[in-house]
């Protein structure tokens, strides 16, 4: 699955478990400005992938004359939460349990992903002032499979060779 793929299955897993609406759940864009503080927001964001880079793996088929190249790795992915008022506490709750629900666990079956909390939600209410609004992150690890097919030419084929002498 593509970066982007996996952030909108993350989205989805928590949006249905939460019932939240669509606009409630926010694949990070640096132009993304939340609109009020009087509902929340999830905001998924990617962090980059891990050191852990399980398999890299190149076939080349020679039928149609195509290279697929797949690699398995730990990707780093971060879900924020963004509400005002204490009812957070009970939002990351939630997150927590949608990350590990019956649906959750089909759906990471049926995408060949897995999906892991990197230890505890941090509070960083503070970076937003003094102001009413809390934020929370849940730092999560996907392991994720990722593919990549193009055509390639042959490595055998040589050109015919041609004997040449001097007249």
């Amino acid at each position: 699955m593509t970066i982007k793929a996996v952030m909108i299955l993350l989205g989805d897993i928590i949006q249905k478990y939460m019932s939240l609406e669509d606009d409630q759940i926010v694949l990070y864009s640096s132009d993304w400005k939340m609109p009020n503080y009087d509902r929340m927001y999830i905001i998924i964001s990617y962090s980059g992938t891990s050191q852990n880079v399980l398999n890299l793996k190149s076939e080349f088929n020679s039928s149609d004359t195509t290279e697929t190249m797949s690699m398995a790795a730990h990707e780093r992915f971060t879900i924020d939460i963004m509400q005002s008022g204490d009812e957070i506490l009970e939002t990351v709750q939630k997150i927590f349990f949608a990350l590990k629900c019956q649906n959750s666990i089909s759906l990471q079956e049926m995408n060949n992903i897995s999906i892991w909390r990197e230890g505890k939600a941090i509070d960083l209410t503070a970076i937003e002032g003094a102001g009413a609004l809390r934020r929370y992150q849940i730092p999560v690890i996907i392991s994720n499979v990722q593919s990549n097919k193009s055509a390639v030419d042959y490595f055998d084929k040589f050109a015919q060779p041609q004997t040449q002498t001097e007249d």
